[in-house]
């Protein structure tokens, strides 16, 4: 058994700890309805939404429906999320030709909903 010890400056040190973020837990639901399951698209949401989790303290799990809309060709790709948070749940829904654009854009709107409710818990 070989063991190897590595020195680090002060500097060098500090900047790997810096590096390291700390990622909180976080649970996300993802169901699809009347879709077939994607693992990437899972994996792309579950992406999206880590980045607010790690912005947004407060946030405690995510819910998110992926819907297909027969009678809608050129869009109808739904995609909708729940935040579970302190105070009142936040939703935000869009329909979209694609599920990736559909998750960018109800993320946006997640993120402009959470930057009002931020100011709210802010502490003076």
């Amino acid at each position: 058994m070989t063991f190897v010890t590595i020195n680090y400056s002060k500097n060098a040190y500090l900047r790997l700890k810096l590096k390291q973020k700390k990622v909180k837990d976080m649970t996300v639901n993802i169901q699809y309805v009347g879709v077939d399951v994607s693992e990437t698209l899972s994996s792309f949401t579950e992406e999206k939404l880590k980045k607010i989790f790690n912005r947004y303290e407060f946030l405690i799990s995510a819910q998110v429906h992926f819907k297909q809309e027969e009678n809608q060709h050129d869009t109808g790709k739904i995609c909708n999320i729940e935040l579970s948070l302190p105070g009142p749940r936040i939703f935000a829904t869009s329909n979209e030709h694609n599920f990736e654009v559909s998750v960018r854009e109800t993320i946006k709107d997640l993120e402009r909903q959470l930057e009002k409710r931020k100011e709210v818990y802010k502490t003076y």
